[in-house]
């Protein structure tokens, strides 16, 4: 009885921390640009689970079915970011950039904040130089490390002995020697 009780009592005080780290990991594992089969989740004919199943679609190649089943999940959970994030990949996939964008902001809108994971998917490529996702990211105060020089074109000259020089535009920034 008291082992029983120890159990439970453990199983309560572990299980939201659990849960929490396995949900940061199905988002990191959705994320990743590495789409060989065994980098990726695979779904089996007996999983239920919608989000692996999703994401079995994503690695499949099949968007509009994991697009569906985003969608379904976010009727479900509209705040749900694991569904939104594989909805904007699907969108981004598909070349659908004018419905992926309103996908962006949902997930920015959610709370997302990461877009580190979002920049390095390059699954998401299309997204990252459409000028809209910069618009965006400045609008919710966020940093792509993807980026780009607003002042047009953007020189860098670097020397053996580390010194150099950068020029954008009318501006131009000089590196000392170390």
């Amino acid at each position: 009885m008291n082992m029983t009780l120890h159990k439970s009592f453990v199983l309560s005080l572990f299980l939201p921390l659990t849960l929490s780290v396995l949900g940061c990991d199905r988002i990191k594992a959705l994320t990743s640009s590495d789409s060989s089969p065994s980098a990726s989740i695979s779904a089996t004919s007996s999983s239920s689970d919608p989000h692996t199943l999703a994401r079995a679609q994503l690695d499949s190649q099949n968007f509009g079915n994991a697009l569906q089943l985003a969608e379904q999940g976010l009727v479900k959970d509209g705040r749900d970011v694991d569904f939104q994030l594989i909805k904007l990949i699907a969108l981004t996939q598909m070349q659908r950039l004018d419905s992926a964008i309103p996908a962006f902001e949902e997930l920015l809108r959610a709370g997302f904040k990461d877009t580190s994971l979002i920049d390095k998917d390059s699954r998401l490529d299309p997204l990252h130089h459409d000028k809209r996702y910069e618009e965006l990211l400045a609008r919710y105060g966020l940093v792509s490390a993807v980026g780009s020089v607003a002042a047009g074109k953007a020189e860098v000259k670097l020397q053996d002995d580390g010194s150099g020089e950068v020029r954008a535009g009318d501006v131009s920034i000089k590196i000392p020697k170390d």
